[in-house]
């Protein structure tokens, strides 16, 4: 799970999800009408939560979606197929 907060001064959540595409669909949001945004991204996991990273500005939210988009051709048939699955199960629920 992601969860997303602005980090302009004090931190708010602005979205929870499953979805790292979503997480990166609302940061694209608000950049349309901010280009100075600023995020945190946090994944939690059974394990704790993990820092994602930090977005200050266009230029690393386009650094982060390049390499989202990397990791994504990095992964085998089997982890796409196993990926899609899940979501289909997030939304059939």
């Amino acid at each position: 799970m992601f969860k997303l907060y602005t980090d302009k001064g004090t931190r708010k959540m602005i979205n929870i999800s499953e979805s790292e595409q979503d997480i990166i669909d609302t940061m694209g949001d608000y950049f349309r009408s901010d280009l100075e945004a600023r995020f945190l991204i946090i994944e939690s996991r059974q394990d704790g939560d993990n820092l994602r990273g930090f977005i200050r500005g266009i230029e690393e939210y386009t650094s982060y979606v390049e390499n989202f988009n990397e990791k994504l051709k990095e992964k085998s048939c089997v982890e796409l197929k196993t990926d899609m699955m899940q979501k289909v199960k997030r939304l059939t629920k």
